[in-house]
């Protein structure tokens, strides 16, 4: 592959990353929705009790037990799932932290660290002296960017650590209840297959880490300082919103 070639390669393997990310992150938008609606029911007791007086007790299994499946097939598709093409953290993280990625993280890494410079004007002079006090400056602007994005790297392996170390319970969930009905023969007798779930902790920790490698991966690759706060800020609030209507019905 001659070097005109190669940089085309990666190119294109950027435009895809930057692609992905994109829809990565509206879809961690989305599981912060489900997820916010199940937090009511899932851990608020003085919600839970106020229901239990009344025989909507059923309903409201039902109703949770739907949205804990939702929110464990949402984080387990983003997070895992297999195929080049499905934008997950896994696959996101891997292609720009890969060894054989140095390459593109150098160029990610030279378009990260491009300092935003003040708009000019023809009136805008500058003395020789100035001159370099601006450009030194503009040089420890570059090196902090630079470390900034080693940073990056460093914390979305972090992340990815996490995931691989809870990969097991969240997979074999969704796999085995959720997608398949998985059963085995003991005793002459068919039974479904024994599935560990994750904790609810562990599930609330994934969605933040989700939201978090979003953040990251949004600001390497697109320059965007996007936080999800205000997201989940409103998720909150809709949740909130829905949960007393239905109390105030009971």
């Amino acid at each position: 592959m001659n070097h005109n070639n190669f940089r085309s390669s990666i190119d294109q393997r950027i435009a895809k990353l930057k692609g992905h990310v994109l829809i990565f992150s509206q879809e961690c938008r989305d599981l912060i929705e489900s997820f916010e609606i199940l937090v009511p029911v899932a851990q608020d007791r003085e919600l839970l009790k106020r229901f239990s007086k009344t025989k909507r007790v059923p309903g409201l299994g039902v109703v949770r037990w739907s949205l804990v499946r939702t929110c464990i097939i949402g984080i387990t598709k983003l997070a895992y799932d297999d195929g080049s093409q499905n934008p997950t953290a896994g696959k996101l993280i891997e292609a720009i932290i890969d060894p054989g990625s140095q390459p593109l993280r150098d160029k990610l890494k030279d378009a990260f660290s491009i300092p935003i410079r003040p708009a000019s004007t023809p009136e805008d002079s500058w003395a020789e002296e100035d001159l370099a006090a601006r450009k030194e400056i503009e040089k420890m602007e570059i090196q902090e960017l630079r470390q900034a994005f080693d940073q990056h790297l460093s914390e979305l392996e972090e992340q990815w650590k996490w995931f691989r170390q809870h990969q097991e319970a969240f997979r074999e969930l969704r796999d085995k209840r959720f997608a398949h009905i998985d059963v085995n023969l003991i005793n002459q007798e068919y039974k479904l297959s024994e599935v560990e779930p994750p904790s609810w902790n562990t599930m609330k920790e994934a969605v933040g880490r989700l939201i978090q490698v979003a953040e990251i991966l949004l600001t390497i690759l697109h320059q965007k300082d996007e936080s999800f706060e205000q997201a989940v800020k409103i998720a909150r609030q809709i949740a909130a919103d829905f949960w007393e209507i239905s109390v105030a019905k009971l």
